[in-house]
């Protein structure tokens, strides 16, 4: 999920095109993009103050939503061209440099949910042990359940 955060509040109204909201957009907690927000004819609009990528929705979540959708289409784009100019690789790298950090986190959370996953194990005869363990592999300190 994204969140748009301000860090210029000076302006009680609206803000404008003439004088935006400055501030950023983060994902997982994480500044990814600068940008300049304001209202025009009831839609959001944010646009980029690192590179040229504007996105707008009435709506103030789906406006920054789709300016990280269109980001990372952008992105898709650069690195999809056979011969991109210079201008577009260094784009591409700026752009990775700033999904990167969340794609790492994407793949932190994914392990720790894997980890934290219960198996359970049933015996098929009828002496046999009935056992539940975590399936990580951190030591506990907790005795373990048997039954006779």
């Amino acid at each position: 999920m994204a969140v748009m955060t301000a860090t210029d509040t000076s302006t009680p109204t609206a803000p404008t095109e003439e004088h935006p909201e400055r501030g950023y957009i983060s994902i997982m907690g994480i500044a990814v993009f600068q940008v300049e927000h304001w209202i025009d004819a009831g839609e959001h609009i944010f646009r980029s103050s690192e590179f040229d990528l504007i996105a707008a929705d009435p709506d103030l979540k789906r406006a920054v939503d789709r300016f990280v959708e269109n980001a990372e289409d952008l992105w898709s784009f650069i690195a999809g061209q056979d011969e991109p100019s210079e201008n577009e690789l260094e784009l591409a790298s700026l752009l990775g440099s700033r999904f990167q950090p969340i794609l790492h986190e994407l793949e932190r959370r994914e392990q720790e949910r894997e980890h934290r996953l219960i198996s359970i194990s049933f015996a098929r005869r009828r002496r046999q042990l009935r056992s539940w363990h975590p399936s990580s592999t951190t030591p506990s300190n907790s005795s373990q359940l048997s039954l006779a």
